[in-house]
């Protein structure tokens, strides 16, 4: 955002206007003058033509192209005023859902949609106001009153603008801050100012009416109902509670291994407890987190006690869930536009180890499974990621509450750190539920005694009294499809994802990819956050 957005909004600005002005000097140029009668005084250029005209770039267009040209105007005229109506109506009705929840407006526009968690009554509000002024008829001076309170609008902005930038509340952290401060500010509400004075008198009224209206409504109904404290007042005691808050939140803070677990689907959920509380240890804690995810326009602060609600009874169901297993758990619930991001700021707040994954993927023709939101959690978070997969066939086969058996773990080998996190993991299973673990190694005939060096070096770094490795190295060509065959006789395949590099896993898929896509048990793939200036193309799960 910090990059992109004031980008845009320049952008767009200086597109647009370089557009209107190629536009209006092409459609000049296009229009013929008309000579009127008797004399010269009747005369009218090519600019007075168009001005007599109510659809001047149709005009325009139909001088160039003739009668199609018009249509393919007219149309396109139609569609962006259909999409511009569509955006005002987004965002008035989100503007109505704000007001309600501050009881600026009344609570009833602040209601949201049962299922689909959008402003219902907001946005039939808007509606209907919207028909209301197309019935009246007076399209000009209802726009003409609509620019008045735009620049109005922007004033306020420029002035919010020099007032966070002067209080620095705690929540005020821009991604992007503008230069000249507040000489920029000031300039922008002098222009809006002047603009106004161009404006019609009625327009000008009508539009002061408005504000007074609206000054009386705030009067009589809004500072009675509604708790919202501007931020002059309240910035500097709010700022003193965060403080104090913050220092009483780094002493309590503990040392303690974290893995973030998000909830999953209920089938999964035993699996994910199983291993989670495996590679947990005694002295982890589990944090358990449901991110709750919302419509990108309707505020997070608007959804809160409608989502809350309808999910305090998940909340308990997984709690009475987790009681099978012994670690300690700590559970958090979130409301967000954005998953992943949400969960790479749950990861960096709880100051977590490990983040462990779940999802389920089909049986693709072409064996991809394309894995962008772990890719992007784990170079955003920085941090280690298990990643529980399921296949369909596995996935219909999964018992709800039914705790798994694991007896039986398979470790396919490959030389990378990816592979050496997934034997960890394996070790820590294997402990947890007293389950053997084989490593796998497939090799080529000519390679067989550096494969069999190999297995004897990674047998000697990670054996011990309480962990025994069970070696296979099978002979062959393909490690996928080996692997695959063998997990009908394992409960668990824990290996690690790939370092292949992108162009070739794009064209054949990577081998966990085409082992998660058919194999006959689960699958934990391990994936190690490196320090690495090629780790962004290379290791996709």
């Amino acid at each position: 955002p910090e990059k992109n957005i004031w980008k845009a909004m320049i952008g767009s600005v200086v597109v647009v206007t370089i557009l209107y002005m190629v536009i209006i000097i092409v459609a000049i140029g296009l229009s013929p003058p008309e000579y009127g009668e008797p004399g010269p005084d009747d005369d009218l250029s090519p600019s007075e033509v168009l001005s007599e005209k109510t659809t001047p770039i149709t005009f325009a267009a139909e001088q160039f192209m003739g009668g199609p040209g018009g249509v393919l105007i007219t149309l396109a005229a139609l569609l962006a005023t259909v999409s511009s109506a569509n955006a005002s109506i987004l965002s008035a009705s989100r503007i109505g859902l704000a007001m309600g929840e501050d009881k600026i407006l009344h609570p009833w526009t602040h209601k949201l949609h049962e299922k689909y968690a959008t402003p219902s009554n907001s946005i039939l509000l808007t509606g209907v106001l919207i028909l209301a002024f197309l019935i009246i008829g007076q399209v000009e001076a209802l726009a003409e009153i609509a620019g008045f309170m735009f620049l109005l609008t922007f004033i306020l902005v420029h002035w919010c603008v020099i007032i966070l930038r002067k209080t620095q509340p705690e929540w005020y952290t821009p991604s992007f801050r503008s230069p000249f401060f507040p000489y920029l500010q000031i300039i922008g509400a002098v222009f809006c100012i002047i603009l106004m004075g161009y404006m019609s008198l009625t327009s000008i009224g009508a539009g002061v009416g408005m504000v007074l209206i609206s000054v009386l409504w705030y009067h009589f109904w809004s500072r009675k109902k509604s708790k919202v404290v501007g931020e002059v007042k309240k910035v500097f005691v709010e700022k003193k509670i965060e403080e104090a808050k913050k220092v009483i939140s780094d002493e309590e803070g503990d040392q303690q291994r974290k893995i973030l677990v998000p909830f999953s689907t209920t089938l999964f959920e035993p699996w994910k407890m199983t291993l989670a509380s495996a590679l947990a240890t005694d002295k982890g804690v589990m944090v358990r987190l449901n991110v709750v995810e919302i419509p990108d326009q309707t505020p997070i602060e608007s959804a809160m006690d409608h989502i809350v609600v309808d999910n305090i009874k998940k909340m308990d169901i997984v709690k009475k869930q987790d009681e099978r297993v012994t670690v300690e758990k700590e559970y958090k619930q979130l409301i967000a536009h954005s998953v992943p991001y949400t969960i790479v700021n749950a990861v960096q707040q709880e100051d977590c180890e490990l983040l462990f994954l779940s999802r389920s993927e089909a049986k693709l023709p072409t064996a991809k499974i394309r894995e962008t939101f772990t890719n992007f959690i784990l170079h955003k978070a920085k941090i280690d990621i298990a990643a529980l997969v399921m296949g369909n066939e596995v996935r219909a086969g999964l018992k709800p509450n039914v705790t798994p058996k694991i007896k039986k773990i398979l470790v396919p080998f490959d030389d990378n750190a990816h592979t050496i996190l997934a034997i960890e993991f394996a070790k820590k299973i294997s402990v947890s539920e007293g389950a053997s673990v084989t490593l796998f190694m497939m090799s080529y005939k000519k390679n067989l005694k550096e494969t069999e060096g190999k297995m004897e070096r990674i047998l000697e770094d990670f054996q011990g009294d309480n962990f025994v490795i069970e070696p296979k190295i099978v002979i062959g060509r393909s490690p996928a499809k080996e692997i695959i065959k063998l997990s009908q006789e394992y409960d668990l395949i824990v290996m690690g994802a790939s370092r292949m590099w992108v162009l070739n896993k794009f064209l054949f898929g990577s081998i966990p990819d085409r082992v998660v896509a058919s194999s006959s048990c689960p699958v934990l793939i391990a994936k190690k956050w490196e320090r690495l200036a090629l780790s962004h193309v290379k290791g996709r799960m």
